[in-house]
């Protein structure tokens, strides 16, 4: 979210106030996890307009590829006691292989230098763990490991695709998305921006990549000194009561009072009547729960959770025989009264 907001500033310095109100896209590209979620302006105030999805495809996993490619060349067993017992130099040959090999990689063959690594420089202690055959054919390139330019291709493809893949799905259920946004430390990387650019120039109109890496804390300060920025959130859980019959049974009911995948603004309220069993009841609670699922129906269903109680004294003299309870989504958290 604080992403967005940042996002909600560069687009209104580059585009048309017209654009501003269809659909823009944040592509938050961090380090373990992306994150997207489709927002909409709204009287200068950021709309929500579908639930975040988010996968562990960020930068890192490139870095795991990486390491399986190294596997590949020294063994595995070797690269495991290397990181079980000198962990310091795997970091240290992931660094270099960061800082001269996948920062600068394009995907321009043209522009591309081989990325040689000296196992003996970088990380010496893996030769003690490395046997045969592997041993014999790298004494034979003096300890080198070479890259080429197919190799670190290789190394992002899956990474990227699962990216795209994420994009696709969030575009697949909207008419038109007029921007996108790339945002966080992955989305600086040329290539990266090169398969994204590819993939989806001819659907949407403007993709953006900001030089700040720091948009989350930008947008952060900014919410700070205006909560009111945010206009509607995407519910990600369906909320709603435990409810009982005056008559006995065996599972307890769940009331949805409002679903998971709503959009819902700010202190928007969800009201429900309830009533007493017995005339003369002086007490009693309402039970609230929170779900992953869409349309639970009991209370003990797999992803359940009671997220709080109310507890409820009946005047003596009452004689309206019911209680509205309202249900509304504040501005982080959710009030009950």
């Amino acid at each position: 979210e604080a992403a967005a907001i940042y996002c909600k500033k560069i687009l209104e310095k580059k585009l048309l106030l017209e654009e501003l109100k269809n659909n823009f896209l944040v592509v938050n590209c961090g380090g373990g996890i992306v994150e997207l979620t489709l927002r909409q302006l709204s009287n200068n105030q950021l709309a929500e307009k579908s639930s975040t999805s988010s996968k562990h495809c960020g930068s890192i996993y490139v870095n795991k590829e990486f390491l399986a490619f190294i596997a590949k060349k020294v063994g595995l067993d070797a690269l495991e006691n290397l990181q079980s017992n000198h962990y310091e130099q795997l970091q240290y040959m992931i660094q270099q292989f960061c800082k001269n090999c996948k920062i600068k990689f394009t995907g321009n063959k043209d522009d591309f230098e081989p990325y040689k690594m000296d196992l003996e420089e970088t990380c010496p202690a893996i030769k003690d763990y490395i046997t045969e055959p592997y041993k014999e054919v790298l004494m034979k390139n003096d300890w080198l490991i070479i890259l080429t330019y197919d190799d670190v291709k290789t190394l992002f493809e899956p990474i990227i695709n699962q990216i795209i893949k994420l994009i696709r799905e969030q575009l697949y259920s909207i008419n038109i998305c007029f921007a996108m946004v790339l945002v966080g430390g992955f989305s600086q990387s040329e290539y990266l921006q090169t398969c994204i650019k590819k993939e989806f120039d001819q659907t949407i109109k403007h993709i953006l990549v900001p030089k700040q890496l720091f948009a989350a804390i930008e947008g952060a300060l900014e919410y700070g000194s205006n909560t009111k920025i945010i206009y509607s959130r995407v519910i990600t859980l369906t909320y709603g009561i435990r409810t009982t019959s005056c008559e006995e049974e065996q599972r307890k009911r769940f009331l949805r009072l409002v679903q998971k995948g709503t959009e819902v603004q700010v202190n928007q309220e969800f009201e429900y009547e309830i009533r007493p069993c017995y005339k003369n009841q002086t007490k009693f609670s309402v039970e609230l729960h929170a779900t992953t699922a869409p349309n639970a129906i009991y209370c003990d269903e797999p992803g359940m959770k009671q997220i709080g109680t109310i507890d409820i004294v009946v005047p003596k003299l009452w004689s309206n025989r019911f209680i509205n309870l309202v249900l509304f989504f504040g501005q982080i958290e959710i009030h009950p009264y």
